[in-house]
């Protein structure tokens, strides 16, 4: 219902699709990992929403501003930027804080408007534990490294942040868990 309630304003039809496959595939990505951490039953529920919700703040921007983000979008298509940093030096704010503002007010829970407020840059959040944060974070990184053709931009894995909750190790072991599981057919 949120992709429905912002209309696809500056994404065209095609983009919006994408925007759509890849926030399923970055929920499914994202409750593996926790899986594979040991989180189980209704514990899941906020890793898989995390998932789905990170990139909410990209249908925000495009419905708010369309010919604006549409500027961003094909400026970062044809430099090859990354859209968050355009969208930052564009609109001084990108849409990971877009997107945790509206879910902050839509009283989500905290891990949940963490996870999408820092999932491309988590070392500067205040997390220090596993948490859908790091399991969004690996999971974008993940699904850019398996998709190079979505919109704009390859997040890299934040060694500090994994390293800050023991985890450093393991993000290179989800990323290369993930690519088995890719090639054998079950995941998106």
């Amino acid at each position: 219902s949120i992709f429905s309630a912002f209309g696809p304003g500056a994404l065209r039809a095609d983009e919006a699709e994408q925007l759509w496959r890849h926030s399923v595939s970055i929920s499914r990505l994202s409750r593996s990992i926790a899986l594979a951490q040991g989180i189980a039953g209704s514990a899941l529920d906020p890793y898989q929403s995390a998932g789905m919700l990170h990139d909410v703040g990209k249908l925000v921007m495009a419905s708010a501003d369309p010919k604006g983000y549409r500027e961003v979008l094909d400026y970062s298509a044809e430099k090859g930027a990354t859209l968050w940093l355009v969208e930052k030096e564009a609109f001084g704010c990108s849409h990971a804080e877009i997107g945790a503002y509206l879910l902050g007010i839509w009283g989500l829970p905290a891990a949940i408007v963490e996870a999408v407020a820092w999932h491309h840059r988590p070392s500067e959040s205040p997390v220090t534990e596993f948490s859908p944060l790091a399991a969004v974070h690996c999971a974008d990184v993940i699904h850019s490294r398996m998709h190079t053709d979505y919109l704009h931009g390859s997040p890299s894995l934040d060694h500090d942040f994994l390293e800050r909750i023991d985890m450093d190790e393991r993000g290179e072991a989800w990323i290369r868990d993930s690519r088995l599981h890719v090639m054998e057919g079950r995941l998106a």
